[in-house]
């Protein structure tokens, strides 16, 4: 379940071999919410996160595993991939898309009754193309518990930025950030931070 980098170029498979994508469990066809937007130097970014649902039994996982291969999703957790390792188990991507470029910078598992604040990943937000990985740290995404008010994420230089929850029946329109959100098919909600250009990532914290 820790945070991982790499291209993921999406792939669309053929409509008389996908499986029906309406299905209401989401076993063949993930939901997908945004969790933030922005505007770096010009350049666009989002972070969305795709959920699958939990097969029940090997021949849905292999359903679901075929379906995940075709639309160019890694199965978390599982190296080489078997269908045995979703059966149970609703599997989650959370992906950068950065100037064009799309990069899965988490994924793992939930299973029954997860909700708590157990991952998070710091990374770049970086457009030049002389960016390395060893650019700031800067950009932090995780799971909150549903009861978290606030999250807050503290910088190398000991300055913090609060992720919220926004005020009920508040509609997103444009960029947003720093902000404590839902995601559909999540048992957990889930925060994004973004720090000050410069700044890298040190701790993070329920704080409300």
């Amino acid at each position: 379940m820790a945070g991982v980098t790499g291209d993921d170029a999406k792939r669309v498979a053929p409509a008389a071999t996908r499986p029906p994508a309406s299905d209401e469990r989401h076993l063949y066809a993930p939901w997908s919410s945004d969790l933030a937007r922005g505007t770096e130097h010009g350049k666009k970014w989002k972070v969305v996160i795709s959920v699958w649902g939990a097969p029940r039994d090997r021949t849905e996982a292999q359903r679901q595993l075929d379906a995940m291969t075709d639309s160019g999703f890694e199965v978390p957790g599982v190296q080489p991939p078997t269908a045995s390792g979703l059966v149970g188990k609703s599997a989650y991507f959370v992906r950068l898309t950065l100037d064009g470029r799309t990069t899965t910078r988490m994924r793992g598992s939930f299973e029954k009754g997860d909700d708590a604040f157990q991952q998070s990943a710091a990374m770049p937000l970086e457009t030049r193309r002389t960016a390395t990985s060893g650019s700031d740290q800067r950009l932090v995404i995780g799971q909150a518990p549903t009861t978290a008010q606030e999250v807050t994420c503290t910088w190398d230089d000991a300055t913090t930025t609060t992720a919220y929850r926004p005020s009920p029946g508040t509609g997103i329109v444009g960029d947003f950030e720093d902000l404590i959100r839902p995601a559909d098919g999540s048992p957990s909600d889930w925060f994004v931070c973004l720090g000050p250009e410069g700044r890298t990532f040190r701790t993070v914290a329920v704080t409300k």
